[in-house]
């Protein structure tokens, strides 16, 4: 399966888009397909080079929204102690 994806080659530099062949999903996998992508505080210390041991190349952002586009699978994505009001109130994802 082939990819794009946003690569970061020198600090301070605009990124490079660049295809990538990430191989087929495994069985506990599945294809999400991005419709956008957003860097987070941390990623523009690492694109100005803050993280001395994280060196280029590097593909950031971790903050996606997609859609699912192959077979489903489970996910349980956060653990929470239901102590906070947002948990109390069931609302845990917040």
């Amino acid at each position: 399966m082939r990819v794009l994806a946003a690569v970061l080659r020198e600090f301070n530099k605009p990124f490079s888009i660049e295809e990538f062949d990430i191989g087929e999903p495994g069985p506990n996998e599945t294809v999400v397909r991005v419709k956008a992508a957003g860097i987070c505080g941390r990623d523009l210390v690492i694109w100005r080079g803050g993280f001395r041991n994280l060196k280029p190349p590097l593909v950031l952002g971790h903050e996606i929204f997609g859609e699912v586009n192959g077979r489903a699978v489970g996910v349980f994505g956060a653990i929470t102690d239901g102590t906070c009001q947002y948990c109390r109130a069931g609302k845990e994802n917040l």
